[in-house]
C-alpha cells in the first residue's frame, strides 16, 4: 500500500511547481500509462486500485503499488480517478531536428488545446512540436490526458520561438485570420513549420514578420468569431500534407 508521504508527493505533483521540484509528473488512465511504458519513460511508480484488473504489460524492474480508491482519488486531478495512475520521470527532448516537419505554439493557454494539438501531430507523423515559454506547461495533467498517449511519441521543446525558427531553412506558415486561404496552397513536398497562436491573441508580430512566414487561414462561411486552436491545427495540417 502506499504511504502516506508518497501520497502526499504525488498528489503535489498536480501543481507545476512540485513537478519541477521533483522532476515527475503523472500519467493517468491505463493506455497512457502503457503508452509511456511501451516508449522507454521511466516510472517512478505504477499505482493500480486493489480489487480492479488491469491489462498493463511492465518490465521486470516496475511492480505496481495497490491502493485504495480513497488514495486513487487524492492522487489524481480528476474528479473521477482512473483506476491506474503512473508517476513518471521527465526527460529531456534533445535538440530540434531542422530536417523534420514542426508545429510551434505561441502562447496557447490552455491545457486542453496543448494536449489536442500534440495528439495531432502524432497523427499525421510529425515528431516536434515547439512551444513557447508563455504557453502552458507540457507537463501540465490535462495536457498529458488530452494527449491520449501521444506525448510519449512526440517531442516537444520549450524554447525562445524566433531563436530557434531562425535557423529553420524551410517553409514556414503562420495562421492568420487575414491570410491567405489554406484552399490555394500546394501540398508540402517537405518539412514545414506550422505556427499556431492563441485564439485571443494570435501569434506574436514578431514572429511572422522576422521569420518571413507565409500567412494561411481557414475561410470562414458562417459567423463564428475563430476556431479553437487544436481544431484549426488538425484542418491546416491536413491540407499542408495532402493537398
Amino acid at each position: 500500500m502506499l504511504s502516506t508521504n508518497k501520497i502526499k508527493i504525488y498528489r503535489s505533483l498536480q501543481q507545476k511547481k512540485y513537478r519541477q521540484k521533483y522532476g515527475q509528473f503523472l500519467v493517468e488512465g491505463a493506455k497512457a500509462v502503457q503508452e509511456f511504458i511501451n516508449q522507454g519513460w521511466k516510472a517512478e511508480s505504477i499505482i493500480v486500485q486493489e480489487n480492479v484488473p488491469h491489462k498493463l504489460k511492465l518490465s521486470v524492474d516496475v511492480e505496481p503499488v495497490a491502493a485504495t480508491s480513497l488514495q486513487m482519488n487524492q492522487i489524481s486531478s480528476f474528479k473521477t480517478a482512473a483506476p491506474v495512475v503512473g508517476v513518471f520521470n521527465m526527460r529531456e527532448s534533445g535538440s530540434v531536428d531542422y530536417s523534420k516537419s514542426m508545429i510551434a505554439l505561441d502562447s496557447i493557454n490552455d491545457p486542453g488545446n496543448l494536449g489536442t494539438i500534440i495528439r495531432i501531430a502524432d497523427w499525421y507523423g510529425i515528431e516536434q512540436v515547439l512551444v513557447s515559454r508563455s504557453t502552458v506547461e507540457e507537463f501540465n495533467s490535462k495536457a498529458i490526458s488530452s494527449t491520449m498517449g501521444s506525448f510519449a511519441r512526440v517531442k516537444v521543446f520549450r524554447v525562445d520561438l524566433l531563436d530557434t525558427l531562425k535557423n529553420f531553412n524551410e517553409k514556414i506558415y503562420a495562421a492568420m485570420l487575414e491570410g491567405e486561404s489554406i484552399y490555394s496552397i500546394h501540398k508540402s513536398t517537405g518539412p514545414f513549420c506550422l505556427i499556431i497562436g492563441s485564439e485571443s491573441h494570435g501569434i506574436d508580430a514578431t514572429l511572422y514578420e522576422n521569420l518571413r512566414a507565409k500567412r494561411i487561414s481557414i475561410p470562414r462561411i458562417g459567423d463564428a468569431e475563430s476556431l479553437n486552436a487544436g481544431v484549426a491545427t488538425g484542418i491546416l495540417i491536413d491540407r499542408i500534407l495532402n493537398g
